[in-house]
C-alpha cells in the first residue's frame, strides 16, 4: 500500500483509492506550490483578515463590522486577499489577480 506524506507527522499508509481525492490533491498543491511561492498560510491569513476587518468596519467605529454585501464587497475582499499575499510574497501574479478581481467587482456592480 502506498504511503502519504503528511508533513512533519509520521508516514501513514494511504489506500490507493484515496490518492485521487480532492483533499489529497489540495494538500499536494498547498505543500508543493503554495508554500514554496507564498510561504506558510497563517501570516497571509492574518493580514487578509486585518484588511477585511478594516474594509468592513463601519465609519467611525472600532468594533462594529457591517454585513457583507456581494455588490459592494465580493471583488474588493478577493483583491484584499491578493494584496495581503503581495505584502508577504511579492509576485507578479498577485497584481494581475488584483486587477482581475477589480474587473469582477465592476461586473457585479453593473449587474446590480
Amino acid at each position: 500500500m502506498p504511503t502519504g506524506d503528511v508533513g512533519s507527522l509520521t508516514q501513514i499508509e494511504v489506500p490507493t483509492m484515496f490518492l485521487d481525492l480532492p483533499s489529497v490533491k489540495a494538500t499536494e498543491i498547498v505543500r508543493n506550490r503554495y508554500e514554496k511561492s507564498y510561504g506558510p498560510p497563517t501570516p497571509i491569513g492574518d493580514t487578509t483578515v486585518a484588511f477585511w476587518n478594516e474594509w468592513l468596519r463601519i465609519d467611525g467605529t472600532d468594533d462594529v463590522i457591517r454585513p457583507i454585501d456581494v455588490t459592494r464587497d465580493y471583488g474588493i475582499m478577493l483583491a484584499l486577499h491578493k494584496l495581503a499575499r503581495q505584502c508577504h510574497s511579492p509576485l507578479g501574479d498577485n497584481i494581475d489577480d488584483v486587477c482581475g478581481y477589480m474587473n469582477v467587482h465592476d461586473m457585479i456592480a453593473r449587474e446590480a
